[in-house]
């Protein structure tokens, strides 16, 4: 009986080792075809011309954000096996960048509702440092945000470590939900302006 066990735990041992060796080897190649995806849109877009600077340097940025999650992703599970701490790290940064997405669809519903309710200032200022400064500010409080989270609140030293995981799953639930929450007030409001104009036409872009 003691040998069968010990056979039935080492045959559910090899099984698991290959289970997650396929699992990490399947999530490595989607991740490295949405890379790719994401890299030749960007490449696409700023080959576009008549797409506007501001509307152009949002979308790059959310597919960039997308790009590096992604990247960190097929390091993590490649150093997932090698070093334990570096893996952690690479999991930081893809919450870092995962979580960045939110603010960015929210900054670009803003945007299209700018361009919508006051068309003239929008060309008139949306090449503008400081207009394209505002978004940068907002992603390194973002990140700085989950770095100090991740190091100084509840490092990986924390005993109590599903207390930090809870919380921070929480917080990251109520980030997600407020820029959600302005995303819908902007696209109400873009589709109030439409459905208003919708009898005398709407000016296209020039």
């Amino acid at each position: 009986m003691v040998v069968n066990s010990t056979s039935n735990d080492s045959v559910n041992v090899v099984d698991y080792v290959v289970f997650r060796a396929e699992y990490k080897t399947a999530v490595s190649c989607i991740c490295g075809l949405l890379l790719t995806v994401n890299i030749f849109a960007i490449y696409i877009m700023q080959q576009t011309s008549r797409i506007p600077p501001l509307n152009k340097f949002l979308a790059s940025a959310l597919l960039l954000f997308h790009v590096l999650s992604n990247s960190f992703i097929i390091i993590e599970n490649i150093t997932a096996s090698v070093n334990v701490y570096s893996s952690t790290d690479c999991l930081i940064f893809v919450v870092i960048f995962t979580i960045m997405n939110a603010p960015t669809v929210a900054l670009m519903s803003i945007e299209r509702l700018w361009a919508l309710s006051s068309i003239r200032l929008y060309f008139k200022y949306h090449e503008s440092k400081i207009i394209k400064l505002i978004p940068i500010v907002v992603w390194s409080i973002y990140g700085l945000l989950v770095i100090v989270y991740r190091t100084r609140v509840c490092p990986y030293t924390f005993k109590p470590m599903m207390v930090c995981k809870h919380v921070f799953q929480n917080r990251a639930v109520e980030s997600v939900a407020l820029w959600t929450g302005i995303s819908m007030i902007c696209y109400i409001k873009i589709f109030k302006i439409i459905w208003r104009t919708s009898h005398t036409g709407i000016v296209g872009w020039p």
